[in-house]
């Protein structure tokens, strides 16, 4: 497979990620010049290896799921979870954060004191 088709599948899987929100902000999440995130993306070019990371912490995968469109289960699966939580509810995230135990900023430790 040639580097700028497997490039195109890299850009098409982080449009799926994404989901149609503004590319300004997923850029901007990476920490990447947004002229420079268009560049990669229209012209069809891999990013550097730590954007690439970045990129696809952002989009809760890993860097393998977006060059290789296959990745380990964990990570598909938690790719899968961090994508459906995008929509869900303040109260839904209130309530995955109770079921994994992850503790609600400074709330929580406002009625623990």
């Amino acid at each position: 497979m040639r580097n700028e088709e497997v490039a195109r599948d890299f850009w098409n899987r982080v449009d799926n990620l994404w989901s149609g929100k503004p590319l300004k902000d997923l850029a901007s999440s990476c920490q990447v010049d947004y002229v420079l995130f268009l560049n990669w993306r229209t012209k069809h070019r891999l990013p550097d290896l730590v954007s690439a990371c970045n990129l696809a912490k952002s989009l809760g995968t890993c860097a393998e799921h977006l060059t290789f469109g296959q990745s380990s289960n964990e990570s598909r699966i938690l790719g899968d979870v961090m994508s459906k939580l995008r929509f869900a509810s303040e109260e839904d995230v209130e309530l995955v954060k109770r079921v994994l135990r992850i503790s609600s900023s400074n709330s929580e430790q406002k009625m623990n004191a």
